[in-house]
């Protein structure tokens, strides 16, 4: 596994992308982006991480449902998952 973060990055994308190409019943994923996570330690390394990991579903050349969990995502990180063309949605925990 990578230390560097850009690879480290990478490396999450590309298994996504293996993934879904290996498995066609999956349709969906949830990214639990906040902060808890254990991913980047300022908001734009969290973007960073998971924009690429984004990235890596959408290059995997099928359409998959996103889920990315309200607490902590952010504008940006939302909008960019719109953009490449993914069926997103920002679900929020319900107690």
């Amino acid at each position: 596994i990578p230390e560097d973060e850009l690879a480290f990055s990478s490396y999450c994308a590309a298994g996504l992308q293996a993934m879904i190409n290996q498995f066609p019943d999956i349709d969906g994923f949830q990214f639990r982006v906040n902060m808890e996570s254990g991913i980047g330690k300022f908001k734009d390394t969290n973007n960073d991480f998971w924009n690429t990991c984004i990235q890596g579903i959408a290059k995997a050349g099928r359409k998959v449902k996103l889920d990315l969990r309200a607490k902590g995502a952010t504008d940006e990180m939302i909008q960019y998952a719109v953009e490449t063309g993914l069926d997103v949605t920002v679900p929020t925990k319900f107690w």
